[in-house]
């Protein structure tokens, strides 16, 4: 009797004993790992990505036991490569340019972002040119890269909230510009990009125009007549001017786009940020112009930065978006088919929640859902949230002293937008650093061949 009931406390004695070693040390067995069972109990706030840091009142950033790193893609770059802009950069020839669009929301207004990513790629690779600047501007009064002014005899149309009459097509920026008699517009060269030496008019496809030109002291007209949906008029090409002032001096109404303006060849980098844009109306604009323009501007990289104006609290279901912007990529890749695509995800964004700033819940969910849209677009894709530091690093930058962002924790400031520039700068050049070595050895490889043989 006394061995039948000791047997069973042995058993369970036994197994209490495994428990409690299986409980504290972690087994070196492929595929197991220590199991936390508190943790399974402890319940889990829904609106916090699992596994990435909680930062309490107290300001200690406590981790989750269950995984140490947040469910999200680890690799900071996708499918698809920037082999055309490398190979464009690295076989330029003297008299020709290497052209990039960046396509943004209020992120790059004002040319934030992108004047310093343009500088920094002009002082390598050449060139000295803010690149297209539209008729009229949101931005104008506040973008150092240019000084930029206009009168109220212009009507603009956009993609967005005006759309334009029949026969106007909005142009990558997003807007087209009709003109009544008086119209006027000025361009004046910003300390750092002095002085412009050619200077390019592009315009559409609706009636001819007169226009009087004014180049610091030199006067003449110009007739434009339409021939395409998208056409070009080289305004300057030799002389050194700092002042453009063109006035429409047709009665009949024409339509405009904008300049472009540069200094010797290299690099040129156009701006074309519209506030409030979730990327999605980019699939608006007829093919027949992004390609009038690319014919024109020949872009070897377009860079789509989206998603800050689509992410809202705890929203959680973006299916929506992502039916609709991977029609958007599928426009895009066929309206440049010669040009190399990069999609930058979103920034970190933080919102208030019981007295303390945090990484709003649906950005990790929106950069899983922008880095999957790339990989079957077969783009590049850059993960900016990543980049930057990822979770509550929005909260870091605007609490930063100097801050580099915004006291809204959603924008960075000028300085921010620096660091964002300095970072997408280090990745491309990074890759381009490997395309070259890669080119070296695929080049010795092809000499040892030619040799053998």
């Amino acid at each position: 009797m006394k061995n039948r009931i000791s047997e069973p406390l042995l058993i369970i004695a036994f197994a209490a004993s495994v428990f409690t070693i299986l409980s504290v040390v972690p087994l070196a067995l492929p595929g197991l790992k220590k199991i936390d069972f508190l943790s399974e109990l402890r319940p889990k706030k829904s609106h916090k990505p699992t596994g990435v840091p909680t930062v309490e009142k107290s300001g200690v950033a406590v981790v989750d036991t269950v995984k140490v790193k947040p469910d999200l893609p680890q690799s900071a770059t996708a499918a698809g490569d920037l082999g055309v802009l490398f190979k464009a950069l690295k076989t330029r020839k003297s008299g020709k340019s290497v052209r990039i669009a960046y396509f943004g929301d209020s992120m790059i207004e004002g040319d934030l972002v992108t004047n310093d990513l343009r500088k920094m790629l002009q002082h390598i690779f050449g060139g000295n040119g803010v690149g297209f600047v539209p008729i009229t501007s949101v931005s104008a009064s506040f973008r150092p890269s240019i000084r930029h002014t206009y009168n109220n005899n212009w009507k603009s149309f956009n993609f967005s909230n005006a759309k334009p009459p029949k026969d106007l097509y909005c142009g990558p920026s997003g807007y087209i510009f009709e003109s009544t008699a008086g119209a006027k517009v000025s361009y004046a060269a910003s300390k750092e990009y002095a002085p412009f030496r050619t200077v390019r008019l592009y315009y559409g496809n609706v009636d001819s125009a007169s226009i009087l030109v004014k180049e610091d002291s030199a006067t003449y007209t110009k007739e434009l007549e339409p021939a395409s949906i998208v056409n070009e008029v080289v305004l300057n090409d030799s002389q050194v001017i700092r002042n453009i002032d063109i006035e429409v001096k047709s009665v009949k109404p024409a339509s405009f786009y904008g300049c472009s303006f540069e200094n010797g060849d290299g690099l040129y980098l156009d701006n074309y940020s519209f506030r409030g844009n979730s990327g999605i109306p980019l699939s608006t604009i007829p093919q027949s112009v992004y390609k009038g323009f690319d014919e024109r501007m020949n872009y070897k990289l377009i860079i789509l930065h989206y998603g800050l104006n689509v992410v809202a609290h705890d929203v959680q279901d973006y299916s929506w978006y992502e039916r609709s912007f991977r029609k958007t990529l599928q426009h895009v890749k066929a309206s440049f088919p010669n040009s190399a695509i990069l999609l930058i995800s979103v920034n970190d964004k933080s919102y208030r929640t019981d007295g303390v700033w945090e990484t709003e819940p649906d950005i990790p969910r929106f950069v899983a859902i922008q880095q999957k849209l790339a990989e079957e677009a077969g783009i590049a894709f850059w993960n900016l949230y990543e980049a930057m530091g990822g979770y509550n690093s929005m909260k870091g930058w605007a609490e930063s002293k100097p801050a580099l962002a915004n006291a809204d924790y959603t924008h960075p400031n000028h300085r921010g937008a620096a660091k964002i520039a300095n970072l997408l700068y280090d990745h491309l050049m990074t890759g381009y650093n490997q395309f070259l070595k890669q080119e070296s050895v695929l080049l010795t490889v092809n000499k040892d061949s030619v040799q053998v043989k």
